[in-house]
C-alpha cells in the first residue's frame, strides 16, 4: 500500500516537472521591431537580421530554427517562429556596429525597437618628407 502511494506521488511529481519544463516554450512567436540609429532615432533601412530560435526537440534535446531577413525602407522587420524558449538575434547595417540580443520569446520580453551605434572613422594624414632637401651639414 505504501509502495503504491509512493509510485503515485512519483508519477505526479514527474508529470509536474515535465509540464513545467514544457511551459517555458512559447508558440506562434512573432518578432516585429524597428531598427533605428541610436543618436538620431532615424530608421535604418536594409539592415540585416540573423535570428535563431531555440526550441525543445524532445524531452532531452534542443534544436534551433534560423532565419535571415532584412528591414524594409523604414527600418521595420517581422520574423515568425512556430515555437521556442530562447531567441538570439544579431543586427547589422552598413556603417553601424553589430548589435546582439538574446531574449525569452514571451510577449513582454520581445523588444520593439533595436538601436544601432554608428561606426566612427578616424582619418589620419602623413607628413611626407622630401629627400631632395639639403642635409643639415650643408647649412654650416
Amino acid at each position: 500500500m505504501i509502495v503504491n502511494r509512493n509510485i503515485k506521488l512519483l508519477c505526479i511529481f514527474s508529470t509536474l516537472i515535465l509540464t513545467c519544463s514544457c511551459m517555458q516554450e512559447a508558440y506562434n512567436i512573432t518578432c516585429k521591431a524597428t531598427i533605428v540609429d541610436e543618436e538620431t532615432l532615424a530608421p535604418i533601412s536594409q539592415s540585416t537580421i540573423h535570428s535563431e530560435c531555440i526550441f525543445q526537440q524532445n524531452i532531452d534535446e534542443s534544436s534551433a530554427e534560423s532565419v535571415i531577413t532584412q528591414t524594409d525602407s523604414v527600418g521595420n522587420f517581422e520574423i515568425n517562429f512556430k515555437k521556442g524558449y530562447q531567441i538570439n538575434m544579431v543586427f547589422g547595417a552598413k556603417d553601424y556596429l553589430a548589435n546582439r540580443i538574446q531574449f525569452n520569446p514571451r510577449s513582454e520580453h520581445i523588444p520593439d525597437t533595436i538601436y544601432l551605434t554608428k561606426k566612427i572613422y578616424f582619418e589620419t594624414s602623413a607628413l611626407i618628407l622630401q629627400s631632395d632637401l639639403l642635409p643639415l651639414s650643408a647649412l654650416e
